[in-house]
């Protein structure tokens, strides 16, 4: 699966406490779902194609690392008197997923990209949501009025590299064992996340069924890499 880059920050940042500290929320892993300008124009990442998911991991210091087309990281201090996040560090690998990307990569990278790079110093707004129906956290980051990053914390379930008829999972709502289906192509990867974000399973060489009895009820995002391409599919263990 995805390597992720050990960053090494050799500045030392230290922030004063008044007694306030930053939702305790933050500290989880995003994914982005859309981010929007001050032209008004929202852009959603169910609309590239192929599609290319975007994650943001930030830990209870607010260093952050994640991965796009490349895998980047750096480093929020909290402003204890405005609630805000300040970027007092930010850098990017060129290594990762990225080999020979298509077009459509490299434009969605550059813009997500532009959010950080360059912005040392600059203040974000951040708003923390939920959804009702789902439970599923939203982050919405704001560095000037107009331009948002709207990430959450469950993995955006993206047009797949291929047809997603290809490939099917069942039963579905499942008890034991949940069985994959694939025309044409091999299981060569499989990953399961909570709704939370977390990777509860992660397996290579599935012969198209897995054993999920020790899961607890719930929904679930499933990881399915094959010869083909990746799919994000939803199930429910019941």
């Amino acid at each position: 699966m995805k390597k992720r880059l050990a960053f090494l920050v050799l500045s030392v940042f230290i922030a004063q406490s008044y007694g306030q500290d930053p939702n305790p929320d933050l500290f989880q892993t995003w994914y982005l779902a859309s981010y929007s300008n001050d032209l008004g124009e929202t852009h959603y990442l169910t609309d590239v194609e192929p599609f290319l998911s975007i994650d943001m991991t930030i830990d209870d210091q607010l260093g952050f690392t994640g991965l796009a087309c490349n895998e980047y990281g750096g480093e929020f201090l909290y402003d204890t008197t405005t609630d805000r996040l300040e970027l007092v560090f930010f850098d990017l690998c060129l290594c990762g997923t990225c080999n020979n990307p298509p077009p459509s990569h490299v434009s969605l990278e550059n813009d997500y990209f532009d959010y950080f790079f360059g912005q040392e110093g600059s203040f974000y707004e951040y708003v923390l949501s939920t959804d009702s129906g789902t439970g599923i956290m939203g982050l919405a980051l704001e560095s000037i009025p107009g331009f948002t990053l709207e990430y959450q914390n469950a993995p955006v379930l993206g047009t797949s590299d291929f047809k997603t008829t290809l490939i099917t999972m069942s039963p579905n709502p499942v008890s034991e064992t949940l069985f994959i289906t694939t025309e044409g192509a091999s299981v060569e990867e499989f990953s399961i996340y909570s709704i939370g974000g977390e990777r509860v399973v992660s397996k290579i060489s599935v012969a198209n069924q897995i054993d999920v009895s020790g899961l607890n009820a719930g929904l679930y995002f499933a990881e399915i890499t094959t010869s083909e391409g990746t799919s994000i599919q939803k199930f429910i263990k019941q």
